[in-house]
């Protein structure tokens, strides 16, 4: 009894203590009960989920107090109950996609349907509650432009830069076309989450309990043939934006260019450590071959490299490369 409550204290206080960063752990720990059909061990961390951001507040309003010597901390009673009930309810909706992932693990689902699945639950709650608080998200995001426009002022001041106003008005522009990107980022953000909660749950499940995890992993992950289609859409969507500058298309255009465009660089991802998987290179190599992706722009070429292998299929590719290496290296083999 003595140890199960020092256990479930210890990890409040790590969810307390680490919050934000929390919110990448009870995914994967919901989903490792879940997989392993500990249920009630699956409601404790929901809970511990919960309250974990609550008593990080109470922690800090005592080390403020502390500090200052005073009870006021400028906020009312009304305001801290507010945000300690949004970090709650955020922790929870986080928390609640290890139910995804781990329902997905205990059946054995492909790694890619378990992400696509997680991503579709965490990406759908966010964006109906961005939609919802609207103003509120709006009027953070104007601010935070306003502190990078002052930011680049002050700078330009201090160095006896030129003018700043084209930077300035390139902010001035991304703020005011806001509604056009913060989904699709979110929706790049949340796909690259659940990537890392799958991976992470699988690495844990198969090295600490010995479960199978989900079929597959990361680097077998590769999206649908079919989407390139809703490519082929967008790209339609966003040249008939530079004739018909309609709000309407560009948010749908531009939005959905980020999401793609997250979807096809994490293939591109995954087929570069497929290859770095099968071909072993040294160091050496390793390193030159990083250098070159960097200079020559990482993120675009992955996203050519995971929207071509539609076609391309490089995983295969890479395999026959490789049998035709191992065929010549066999005794009585082709040697050249």
């Amino acid at each position: 009894m003595l140890k199960r409550v020092l256990l479930w204290g210890g990890l409040l206080l790590l969810g307390a203590s680490s919050y934000p960063l929390s919110l990448g752990i009870f995914p994967v720990l919901v989903a490792v009960c879940v997989a392993r059909k500990r249920m009630w061990q699956t409601a404790g961390v929901l809970a511990i989920a919960v309250l974990a951001p609550v008593l990080s507040l109470l922690l800090k309003l005592a080390l403020v107090r502390g500090a200052s010597g005073t009870t006021s901390v400028g906020f009312s009673t009304g305001q801290l109950l507010a945000y300690a009930g949004a970090s709650g309810l955020e922790h929870l909706v986080f928390a609640c996609t290890g139910l995804v992932a781990g329902a997905g693990i205990d059946r054995f689902w492909p790694y890619g349907r378990i992400v696509y699945a997680a991503t579709l639950f965490l990406f759908g709650v966010m964006a109906l509650f961005v939609a919802l608080t609207w103003t509120a998200w709006a009027s953070q995001i104007d601010q935070m432009f306003e502190t990078l426009t002052v930011g680049l002022h002050d700078q330009a001041k201090r160095s006896g830069a030129g003018s700043v106003q084209d930077t300035i008005d390139t902010l001035v522009w991304i703020r005011d076309q806001k509604a056009s990107w913060l989904f699709g980022c979110s929706f790049a953000a949340t796909i690259a989450a659940s990537c890392a909660f799958v991976s992470v749950s699988a690495y844990v499940l198969r090295r600490r309990f010995g479960h199978a995890g989900p079929s597959g992993s990361f680097v077998d992950m590769r999206p649908s043939e079919w989407l390139v289609w809703c490519a082929i859409a967008v790209a339609l969507l966003c040249f008939a934006y530079q004739r018909w500058p309609y709000p309407a298309i560009s948010f749908v255009a531009w939005n959905a260019t980020l999401g793609l465009g997250a979807v096809y660089c994490l293939n591109g991802l995954a087929i570069l450590l497929y290859g770095i998987q099968a071909f072993r290179p040294g160091l050496l190599l390793f390193v030159l071959f990083l250098f070159v992706l960097v200079n020559v722009g990482s993120v675009p070429m992955l996203m050519l490299i995971g929207l071509f292998d539609t076609w391309g299929d490089y995983r295969r590719k890479i395999d026959a490369i490789l049998a035709a290496r191992q065929g010549r290296d066999r005794p009585g083999g082709d040697t050249v």
